[in-house]
């Protein structure tokens, strides 16, 4: 996939850490059965909703729990025992309890039960595979059709659920991504908690099939509809179904209990061999043979009996399925569990106690990239008599906003008031987001406990000390991503996280190469939206399992005009041998360019949804070796009419060295275009600072500089050169907390700024930007169109302006996500926008095949109209 670039500080980070884990005694990864590494296999949707629930329930005691047993836990190790130990449990009573025994000493005081019934249909979803078979999906669709033409018909009906449909949904989103997913939930399509799936997931599917033979010429609209929610019901709706199903059951057997009963008893042993294959049935079963003969009426009140029928009348009228489903609800109803009493360490009322909670500012468990602020995370004990003093449990660490205690990210909380949240499957649990402290050690203590425990560290060296090679471990993986995404990301949308997740999970399960484990957590990062997210990937083979090396031929490919062109890639000008820019891409190696471009973006992240189909086709033509051969089919259109031409490509080109996208700009980063009008390309440019002092000694009157794509100098500005004084680019805010609740909402952070530095540059500017404009460069844009002698044109950038910070996996790999928010000084928000434009201009095929770069051209005429203000050289005094 294709990422930012990765900072110089980041990668001394990195490159530290894993000089100090090489220069250690190289050892095996411990954390394995005894047996060795678990052989992959299928996961079912039983084990996948145990895995979401051990998963959140993880994830909300390490962010929230301040006992001195979470604080020292050991959390991937605790999280893969979690993994093999809960998968399999079939009943939620057994869930229940290995949750409360797998956290018993790290968490004691946190109260676990089932709170939510759990009605038949619910639990027969469960009983199949977590994602369907693509061998077998397309087997018994004519069954399903007649059977959703039968429920038309009999509107009183209760829809019987099949795993078909959503199994259909989870295969097209991984296909297709979040985008895809979206669609289908805003077209009334059902997702697994839905009791009408089975219809609505065929009228998803169709409208994917027309979306990918148009090559997702929607793609590119605008950020409004991409942020709206689906009306399929997700999940977290499914226990309200549930607690219904037993109830409606129920009523339904006592009806047909009064009305029927004697009647069925005395006049079953009646019914005659020739009568309805229906009324047979009910003969056999239960003896109803009235029923046979009354027609609709009877056989519907039948069928209401059937499904709610009562052990009494299973004596009486030897109906056994009303039997069969009266045990089926007496065992739901006895599963359901109370609620639990407050631990009495939450209860203490003696003297002298103090208390403990967390208070977290921004994710701090990893490095923050260059320019975003570290995050911290400090347990904070203070006295409720004496409000005001406190202190910290654990050494500095971070920014100074997380040392007072005080403040509109700090929120006094009780241990009597513990946060309950909803786990899945009809559990919940009560998590205390402050304990009574004793001694310096939260109560209850340990036995044998006789100080806090430090905090553990989770580097590089703990990370090798897992295999990718088991499959526990890559499920650990992708839920890992998963908890931290939904946690710590500030634009993370729960719900698409949440339907992404099983096809990653089954992804994880069934295959143990690492393509398909970066495969996997690939489409999480891409339902997250985030556009800075990626799965950073090396080290050695053997202990990390390194995904191969990417290689590509030196051809560009663009979205223009609603189809994939080829062209040069930026500021090279030429083309392999029998390609012309704005030749249409119609396929590669045999497969339609639809297809493949949407395999794409199910794997790309993105904050906006045509940033996501650039950043897709970056990968067409991508292959795991150098040298290898592909064949592209291009469709020429000419004066005379259309051909189509068969060419073929080698792989010559590293895959990072690639720029994005295609256009025609100058073949040289810094010329002078004509009399005082200079060209700047800082995307290719490493020392921006000696660009400026090159316009310096010349005599310019516009400088146009090229902001599409990423700044090539790491820690250089061009926008500093035309400040007079320092100026603020954008506010940030940061997740912190916890509340009342147990969230983290976003708190201001601060300001992100640039200040002024020499040479001072006067004169007029235009601006080039699209949706390469990422990073830093994204930031500089930013800035720019704060200046009023700045003219922006082009199309809008990323839209995603945020801090970052990476962090460790199991394994050896570390993802990068976004941790912070960025808006404008005004306070608009930044995120999938982006910075706009002054003046709109995008490359067109005509301009391709003329070999203009149409945006620079547009920008050369707007160049007349901008006002030069000539200011006075800046007093350099005043700037700090």
């Amino acid at each position: 996939m294709s990422g930012s670039g990765i900072s110089r500080r980041s990668w001394l980070y990195a490159s530290a850490t894993l000089a100090a884990a090489a220069c250690a005694r190289r050892v095996e990864p411990t954390q394995l059965p005894a047996a060795g590494p678990e052989a992959a296999r299928p996961l079912s949707r039983l084990g996948a909703e145990n895995l979401l629930v051990l998963t959140e329930l993880a994830a909300a005691v390490r962010r929230l729990h301040p006992s001195d047993q979470a604080v020292a836990a050991r959390w991937e190790q605790l999280m893969l025992a979690g993994i093999r130990a809960v998968e399999g449990a079939e009943e939620r009573a057994t869930l229940a309890e290995g949750l409360r025994g797998l956290f018993a000493r790290v968490a004691p005081t946190v109260g676990i039960w089932v709170s939510a019934a759990e009605d038949e249909q619910a639990r027969s979803a469960l009983a199949g595979p977590a994602c369907a078979d693509p061998d077998t999906e397309g087997e018994g669709e004519g069954e399903q059709e007649a059977e959703q033409e039968a429920r038309a018909r009999e509107p009183g009906e209760g829809p019987a659920k099949t795993r078909k449909g959503g199994h259909k949904q989870l295969k097209a989103r991984t296909s297709r991504g979040a985008e895809s997913a979206k669609d289908e939930a805003d077209a009334g399509s059902g997702t697994q908690g839905d009791a009408d799936g089975a219809g609505n997931d065929d009228a998803g599917a169709s409208d994917e099939d027309k979306d990918e033979e148009t090559g997702e010429k929607s793609a590119d609209a605008s950020p409004s509809s991409e942020d709206e929610d689906g009306e399929g019901e997700t999940r977290e709706g499914a226990p309200e179904e549930d607690d219904e199903g037993p109830e409606s059951e129920a009523d339904s057997a006592k009806e047909a209990k009064d009305g029927e009963g004697k009647e069925q008893a005395a006049e079953g042993e009646n019914e005659k061999e020739g009568e309805e294959a229906k009324g047979g049935e009910d003969a056999k079963s239960g003896g109803e043979g009235e029923e046979a003969k009354s027609g609709g009426e009877d056989e519907k009140e039948g069928e209401d009996a059937k499904s709610g029928g009562e052990g009494e009348e299973a004596k009486s009228g030897g109906e056994g399925e009303d039997a069969k489903s009266g045990e089926k609800t007496s065992k739901d109803e006895d599963e359901l569990e109370p609620r639990p009493p407050l631990h009495e360490a939450l209860l203490d009322d003696r003297e002298g106690l103090a208390l403990v909670q967390w208070h977290r500012r921004g994710f701090f468990e990893g490095q923050a990239d260059e320019g975003t602020p570290a995050g911290c995370a400090r347990r904070i004990r203070w006295n409720p008599a004496a409000r005001g003093a406190c202190t910290q449990t654990e050494p500095a660490r971070g920014s100074e906003p997380c040392d007072r205690c005080a403040g509109e990210s700090f929120e006094a909380l009780t241990p009597g008031d513990p946060a309950q949240l909803e786990l899945g499957r009809g559990l919940s649990c009560l998590i205390p987001t402050a304990l009574w402290s004793e001694g310096g050690q939260t109560l209850p203590i340990e036995a044998g406990g006789s100080e806090a425990p430090g905090p553990a560290v989770f580097d590089a060296r703990a990370a090798l000390d897992f295999s990718l090679a088991d499959r526990a471990t890559r499920l650990l993986v992708v839920l890992r991503c998963y908890a931290l995404l939904r946690g710590y990301g500030p634009h993370a949308d729960a719900k698409a996280l949440r339907e992404a997740l099983i096809p990653a999970l089954c992804r994880a399960a069934e295959h143990g190469e690492p393509d398909e484990l970066a495969a996997a957590v690939e489409t999480l990062l891409a339902a997250s939206e985030d556009g800075n997210a990626a799965a950073i990937t090396h080290l050695d083979d053997r202990r990390s399992r390194r995904v191969a090396a990417r290689w590509c031929p030196p051809v560009g490919l663009g979205w223009v005009e609603e189809r994939v062109v080829v062209g040069p890639l930026p500021g090279e000008g030429e083309l392999p041998e029998g390609l012309l820019a704005g030749d249409e891409l119609v396929r590669v190696d045999g497969e339609a360019i639809a297809g493949l471009i949407g395999e794409g973006m199910a794997r790309t992240p993105a904050a906006r949804p045509g940033v996501r189909v650039e950043r897709a086709l970056g990968g067409l033509l991508e292959r795991g070796s150098e040298g290898a051969k592909l064949r592209i089919e291009v469709l020429r259109r000419v004066d005379e009419g259309e051909a189509t031409l068969s060419v073929e490509l080698r792989t010559d080109l590293h895959a990072s060295e690639r720029p994005d996208g295609l256009d025609l700009r100058p073949l040289e980063p810094f010329v002078e275009l004509g009399e005082g009008v200079f060209y700047v390309d800082a995307t290719r440019l490493g020392n921006l600072k000696a660009a400026a002092r090159r316009l310096q000694r010349r005599r310019v009157g516009m400088t146009i500089v090229d902001l599409r794509g990423e700044l090539a100098d790491e820690g250089g500005s061009l926008l500093a050169h035309y400040l007079d004084a320092a100026e603020i680019l954008a506010v940030e805010r940061v997740p912190a907390g916890p509340d009342r609740s147990g969230a983290l909402p976003l708190s201001a952070a601060g300001e992100r700024s640039r200040a002024a530095e020499r040479p001072w540059l006067p004169g007029k500017l235009a601006v080039l930007i699209d949706g390469r404009t990422r990073g830093r460069a994204e930031a500089e844009a930013l800035g720019f169109g704060q200046l009023e002698r700045a003219c922006l044109v082009g199309s809008a950038s990323a839209g995603e302006l945020a801090g970052s910070a990476q962090t460790w996996l199991p394994g050896g790999w570390r993802l990068r996500f976004s941790t912070t928010e960025l808006r404008s000084p005004e306070g608009e928000a930044l995120w999938a926008r982006g910075v706009e434009p002054k003046l709109r201009a995008r490359p067109g095929v005509d301009g391709l095949r003329r070999g203009a770069d149409e945006v620079l051209e547009v920008a050369i005429s707007a160049g007349l109209g901008i006002t030069d203000d000539r200011v006075k050289r800046p007093s350099w005094g005043r700037i700090r």
